[in-house]
């Protein structure tokens, strides 16, 4: 197996699941809907992660990366305009039961995963930050804080009881979004 040859294919991939994001962010506009990297799983966060991973280990192939840089570009534009578009979907659903916490849940999953790949990019040297997306970090980084202080607050018994896969992806999510944390 030529490992080169799956972290290539894998960053093309992403990229390819990520052009409407990306069309977004030229064109300075909001999610219009849901893109393909939006069904990969956590949003393709954990591929994005194991990409910066392949690079810090050496697998940088011609152009690799400049082009994972670009994906965390798009990625930190995501922290806010995903949030966005979570917030209008759930907006339509108040009232419904449960929205509260399938919308925590969501927006924990997009932004504890996102620090986590952030944070390993940014401490091993792969990626760097603008100024401007050193302050998305921080607001991102302080509404994770928020959402864990106000799901601390909270009965999770209420989540389990309404949908147990809910209740597990809300304990995996924290977990990433506390780990995330603890990487920077």
């Amino acid at each position: 197996m030529d490992l080169g040859v799956v972290v290539e294919r894998a960053l093309q991939l992403l990229e390819r699941a990520s052009l409407p994001i990306a069309q977004a962010m030229r064109e300075n506009r909001p999610e219009a809907a849901k893109a393909p990297v939006h069904s990969f799983t956590c949003g393709g966060t954990h591929m994005l992660y194991a990409l910066l991973t392949a690079v810090h280990a050496g697998y940088a192939g011609r152009d690799r990366p400049e082009r994972v840089q670009r994906q965390v570009d798009l990625l930190v534009w995501r922290m806010s305009a995903d949030v966005a578009l979570i917030e209008r979907f759930y907006k339509e659903r108040a009232g419904q039961n449960g929205a509260y916490w399938y919308a925590v849940d969501t927006k924990l999953k997009l932004l504890g995963h996102a620090e986590e790949c952030l944070a390993f990019g940014v401490k091993r040297g792969v990626v760097t930050l603008t100024s401007a997306q050193q302050a998305q970090r921080r607001a991102a980084v302080s509404r994770v804080r928020r959402m864990l202080g106000d799901l601390a607050g909270r009965d999770l018994g209420e989540a389990r009881s309404l949908d147990r896969e809910l209740f597990r992806q809300l304990i995996g999510d924290t977990c990433h979004a506390r780990h995330g944390l603890t990487l920077a």
